[in-house]
């Protein structure tokens, strides 16, 4: 518990209270739906502040990890056999090395940006997509700045899991994509009819006439 780690908890409040108003706001009739729009544009304001101030935080004021030898990307498994570096800043060399990597960052402030404009507009199901891209872009670039690490160490930086020390073996991931391309079209299936069956905004009129059965 430090102060960065409160500050990325702050990032993902709003981040959620931003998405989460985005749903409110097309799912809920009057005058919810005017208030999840009204706090939602103000959520994602202070989601962009906060966000912005963990980048230049990151950028400046916190100390990444570097892997100056020993990494195998094709070897066996093996935590021990690096050696790790601490750097300021290190977290954002990434950028540099993989240019492709910014669009990651730029989907969470152009999809933040976008939901917070059709929200002003009364855009519902627009705001609800683009404040999805904003999440998918927030998560992809925690991931991609910490690539190739999964797991730093605070106390032994060399003993920190990177994708290559925690990979499974070859059948291990092979068993996992059979399970994947057997029940991964039925878990499409079930969630897009869930979203069609729970389609459309909840209203007075619905939930009067529904009373034994809406919750």
């Amino acid at each position: 518990l430090n102060p960065y780690a409160l500050l990325c908890g702050l990032v993902s409040l709003a981040m959620l209270v931003m998405h989460g108003s985005c749903f409110l706001a097309l799912k809920a009739d009057r005058p919810v739906c005017d208030r999840a729009r009204h706090y939602g544009q103000w959520a994602m304001v202070a989601f962009l502040a906060l966000f912005t101030i963990g980048g230049l935080w990151t950028a400046w004021g916190l100390e990444g990890y570097v892997i100056q030898e020993g990494a195998h990307p094709d070897g066996p498994s093996n935590p021990l056999g690096k050696t790790v570096v601490m750097e300021t800043g290190a977290w954002l060399n990434n950028y540099s090395a993989y240019p492709l990597f910014l669009l990651a960052p730029i989907m969470a402030y152009g999809g933040a940006l976008l939901a917070g404009l059709a929200l002003r507009m009364a855009k519902d199901g627009l705001a609800f997509v683009a404040s999805a891209v904003s999440v998918t872009g927030v998560v992809a670039t925690a991931g991609v700045s910490m690539f190739p690490f999964l797991l730093p160490s605070s106390s032994d930086p060399t003993s920190s899991l990177t994708v290559w020390d925690a990979s499974s073996s070859q059948m291990t991931l092979f068993i996992m994509l059979v399970g994947t391309v057997v029940f991964m079209p039925i878990i499409l299936a079930y969630t897009a009819w869930v979203y069609r069956v729970l389609r459309g905004r909840v209203t007075l009129e619905y939930v009067d006439s529904n009373k034994d059965g809406t919750y």
